[in-house]
């Protein structure tokens, strides 16, 4: 079925198709340690637009990267490929505990020296910039002296280095006072929940807390949208917030259900990457909570276990949230996570594969691959959707022939590229239209819908949840 419809169409557009609009930054956090296991010749630098190479730690006022194997020839090994593809690298300093050893180098009588060898770090290794891991910020006097001399210092060592913080829920109003100085600040909305007193069963990284509350509290709980709410509650700009992914998921024993209770609290081993969690639960199906954004498997028998994960259907939904708030991009904790080694080429990195559909097909009009005002492609509604969805686009004045029609294809596809449903295959004159999709053959997952007109394309991500 298909129609031509009103003007009124153009103001249900989806906000990604507006010219001028920044693309957003998908920023992979690769760890030192993990280049072993997945070198640089794995990764497809297509799929983001910045590496943060974990990490190098406070130690006084010097940096050591000893202990995450980060070396001149770990930094070269990545920022090569990484550069020939167009992609910057950062260098991440600090991490999980090392709240002690920046209070120890941002002290008056370390900063500066501090300073001077991170960035001399930074430089003689060939980075493009420095991404800040201080968590807990327990110092806010510190981190307000040492973050405007670390950009000043920046800015005098080498021209247009970046500067990103990672950033804990709670330490917004830290950051906020010295914002104007980041490029990025990411929060870490992964790692969010335990089997702690008075809590339910949760994601580890959703996007929605679905307007759920805790018993215990009456409060909300935790999520990624939450936390970006409370970062622009505190005065941080919201094209400067990032939110995160986490490759690395969380197995619940003893529970199989999001926000379920319990008696005795359940069992929770938590960072096992994605990899492993596919080797151990590769038969077991993988369900959607709609309302969190979330991705989970429900194990019943013989003992209970709740498996919290992102997978390809958490890519595409996330590009979709940071496309709709309107924030800057997305972190992935951590590359390595996601990396399947023992399966056969071309299937062995299935997350960055998805990351790259989820995230550099809908940024093609602000990269600037599509020609301007040639069409527009809506995002299908509803989404997720059963059995049945509507596809909006439209096409200027003016065809790839000029004047008058252009030759239209619409095409759906699964996630691995094989063409579903070509809804669309003829010339159209300018105008708005809508194309209905029936889904009721297909399984639940991730699908792309790919609009070309003459020579250019544009493509969208949906959700099919039965």
């Amino acid at each position: 079925m298909k129609k031509i419809l009103g003007t009124a169409f153009a103001l249900l557009l989806f906000p990604m198709i507006l010219l001028g609009q920044p693309k957003v930054w998908v920023s992979g956090y690769y760890a030192g340690w993990m280049q072993g296991y997945l070198p640089p010749s794995a990764i497809d630098f297509g799929a983001v637009t910045h590496i943060m190479h974990f990490s190098v730690e406070p130690s006084g006022s010097n940096v050591s990267g000893t202990g995450n194997g980060i070396d001149a020839g770990a930094a070269s090994a990545v920022i090569t490929p990484a550069h020939a593809a167009g992609v910057k690298v950062l260098i991440t300093c600090g991490g999980a505990g090392d709240d002690g050893a920046f209070l120890t180098a941002t002290n008056s009588s370390n900063r500066a020296k501090f300073v001077s060898n991170l960035v001399k770090f930074a430089v003689d290794n060939g980075y493009d910039g420095i991404d800040i891991d201080w968590e807990p910020i327990t110092s806010s006097s510190q981190f307000k002296l040492f973050i405007p001399q670390l950009r000043a210092a920046m800015d005098s060592a080498k021209t247009g280095m970046l500067l990103t913080i990672a950033l804990l829920d709670g330490d917004d109003n830290i950051v906020a006072p010295v914002m104007s100085y980041f490029d990025q600040v990411n929060i870490m909305t992964y790692d969010i929940s335990g089997a702690w007193e008075g809590w339910v069963t949760w994601h580890n990284s959703p996007i929605s807390d679905g307007g759920f509350r805790f018993p215990s509290t009456g409060e909300l709980i935790p999520s990624a949208d939450g936390f970006i709410n409370t970062a622009i509650s505190a005065g941080i700009t919201k094209s400067k917030l990032g939110i995160g992914t986490d490759w690395y998921g969380y197995v619940w024993t003893g529970v199989s259900q999001p926000r379920q209770g319990w008696s005795n609290a359940p069992d929770v081993t938590g960072n096992i990457p994605y990899y492993q969690l596919m080797n151990t639960y590769k038969n077991n199906t993988i369900l959607w909570d709609s309302a969190a954004g979330a991705a989970y498997i429900s194990i019943t028998s013989p003992s209970q276990k709740f498996v919290s994960l992102d997978n390809d259907q958490t890519l595409a939904a996330k590009a979709q949230y940071i496309h709709t708030k309107g924030i800057g991009g997305i972190i992935i904790w951590e590359l390595g996570g996601g990396y399947q080694p023992s399966l056969p080429a071309g299937q062995r990195f299935h997350l960055m594969a998805a990351l790259k559909q989820a995230f550099m097909t809908t940024s093609a009009v602000a990269a600037g691959s599509v020609k301007p005002l040639n069409f527009q492609l809506a995002q299908n509604y509803p989404n997720p959707f059963n059995p049945t969805t509507n596809i909006g686009y439209s096409i200027a004045g003016s065809g790839d022939t000029g004047p008058g029609t252009s030759e239209v294809r619409l095409v759906v596809y699964d996630i691995l590229g094989r063409e579903v449903s070509v809804l669309v295959n003829e010339r159209q004159a300018p105008g708005n239209y809508e194309v209905r999709f029936d889904g009721r053959n297909l399984t639940t997952g991730v699908y792309f819908y790919r609009l070309t007109v003459g020579s250019t394309e544009f493509t969208r991500s949906m959700v099919l949840v039965k």
